[in-house]
């Protein structure tokens, strides 16, 4: 019982960590990079991509199913991004949530690709 338990853990979290994204706003102001554990703010400079430099003071991941929900404290903002299939990434589902300070939201559509 206890070794089937460990295959299925394993199986699992092996398929989860099997993910990196690309993901950017419309005109893309915001652009950043997500997989498993991590969060990399982009700076788009043409058609070049460098990291630029962040401090991400929080992170957390929420799983539900195939869909993947990200907290994350930058800058000040608490930013939530959503991608509601991670193996298919839509436009019309995916999303991102800037909350600054005062607790203005400003909600934008995300373009996710796997990369």
């Amino acid at each position: 019982m206890k070794t089937s338990f460990i295959i299925l853990f394993t199986l699992l979290s092996s398929t989860l960590s099997a993910f990196e994204l690309y993901c950017y706003t419309p005109r893309k102001s915001k652009c950043f990079k997500v997989s498993q554990d991590n969060f990399t703010v982009l700076e788009e400079r043409g058609n070049q991509r460098s990291r630029g430099i962040s401090s991400v003071e929080k992170l957390k991941t929420l799983y539900t199913g195939k869909s993947l929900t990200k907290y994350v404290k930058f800058e000040g903002d608490d930013y939530q991004i959503h991608v509601d299939n991670i193996n298919s990434p839509s436009d019309m589902n995916d999303y991102l949530i800037v909350k600054n300070s005062e607790g203005h939201e400003m909600i934008f559509s995300l373009t996710c690709e796997q990369i």
